[in-house]
């Protein structure tokens, strides 16, 4: 599903420079596309999550994903590789580790009673 969002759809024609800055700018656009970014990178962090059991994990192979996706849109100018994509993904995968640890605890707790 990540790949086909951030690669597969688009055409390689759309090619922009790397933006290495990280935007915080009360721009609409900008906002949801991070929050785009979050949801997505969501169910790969729980998935991670319950193969790794560890957040650290989940973190790094969640930030080794999104850094591969935005190097395969740079070279295939089928994308932008944003710093403002890594850090957002990177935030939707421990929030997806997170929901998916918190559920896990529930279920457990739910099962002994």
């Amino acid at each position: 599903m990540i790949l086909y969002i951030t690669l597969l759809r688009r055409t390689p024609e759309y090619n922009e420079e790397i933006r290495y800055h990280i935007s915080f700018l009360p721009d609409v656009k900008v906002w949801t596309g991070n929050l785009l970014n979050v949801i997505l990178y969501i169910p790969l962090g729980g998935t991670i999550y319950n193969m790794a059991a560890s957040i650290k994990g989940t973190a790094f192979a969640a930030l080794l994903s999104s850094v591969l996706c935005d190097i395969i849109q740079y070279f295939t100018h089928r994308g932008v590789a944003d710093i403002n994509d890594v850090l957002f993904n990177l935030i939707g995968a421990c929030a997806g580790a997170l929901l998916f640890r918190a559920f896990r605890a529930f279920k457990k707790k739910k099962d002994l009673q």
